[in-house]
């Protein structure tokens, strides 16, 4: 599915555009375990802010993160994503919350 129709159903908005296909998902807001953890081509969910998510999302070949309950993408965090080519989201649910809609898209 493609993070266009994934905002468009879970009603997320975008900080930095993006087009990737995702094809899972992982929550986590640890980011050693989200090194290890996440999946290529997944989309990420978390409630940090700091630009070391993008740097984390590169390595690991994520396509998408969602800052969840509401956060806002620190100004560093925003142009890092764009300059990764980073797709980033956010969401007034909560990570839970959130985690359940997409799940229920098939993303799994």
């Amino acid at each position: 599915m493609n993070i266009h129709e994934i905002a468009e159903k879970a009603n997320l908005t975008f900080v930095v555009e993006g087009d990737k296909d995702i094809k899972s998902g992982y929550a986590s807001d640890l980011l050693s375990i989200v090194m290890n953890k996440a999946q290529s081509e997944s989309v990420w969910l978390t409630v940090q802010t700091h630009k070391n998510i993008v740097a984390v999302a590169k390595m690991t070949d994520i396509g998408a993160i969602i800052v969840c309950d509401g956060f806002t993408p620190d100004v560093d965090t925003i142009e890092s994503a764009r300059k990764e080519n980073i797709a980033l989201l956010k969401a007034t649910d909560g990570i839970f919350a959130l985690a359940g809609k997409l799940s229920a898209l098939g993303i799994k």
